[in-house]
Formats: structure tokens, C-alpha cells, sequence
């Protein structure tokens, strides 16, 4: 079991591609709610800064690694929405 208090949330899906972008890792998904989805990430100092350069608008991304990390995440995210038969 994955405890919360370790982790950085967040349901803002273009925040989570910079993340990856950036070279960090998604730790877990919590789908719980439905067709909602939070991506995990193992909080760091160094995560938090990002995060905040984010929403200041300080962060640089590389389009590809965007466009890469955004297919990629669309098609974790669409195996964990499937419905299970």
C-alpha cells in the first residue's frame, strides 16, 4: 500500500507530462473516482521546485518529450479507464 503523505498529487494532466518530462517518474495512479485520475509522484525537494517553476512559468520542455510523454500517459491512463469484462 502506497502511502499518500509521500507522494505529490496532482490531477492536471499537462503538469504530470512536464513532470515526466523532466525525468521524474510516476510513483502510482489513483483512479478511485470515476473517470478521474491522480498521478503520483514521489514528492522531493527537487519535485516541488519544478512544480513551482511550472505554475511560474520558468520551465522549459523539450516538444518531443512532450509529445512522447503525453502518448505515453494517454495510454496508461486509457488501460486504467477501460472497463474490466
Amino acid at each position: 500500500m502506497i502511502n499518500s503523505q509521500d507522494y505529490f498529487e496532482t490531477q492536471d494532466f499537462c503538469l504530470a507530462i512536464s513532470l515526466l518530462t523532466q525525468g521524474f517518474v510516476i510513483g502510482s495512479f489513483d483512479n478511485s473516482e470515476p473517470k478521474k485520475i491522480k498521478f503520483l509522484f514521489e514528492e522531493t525537494e527537487t519535485l516541488l521546485k519544478t512544480v513551482n517553476e511550472y505554475w511560474d512559468n520558468r520551465i522549459t520542455v523539450n516538444p518531443k518529450y512532450f509529445y512522447n510523454a503525453q502518448k505515453e500517459l494517454k495510454t496508461r491512463m486509457y488501460e486504467l479507464l477501460k472497463p474490466k469484462y
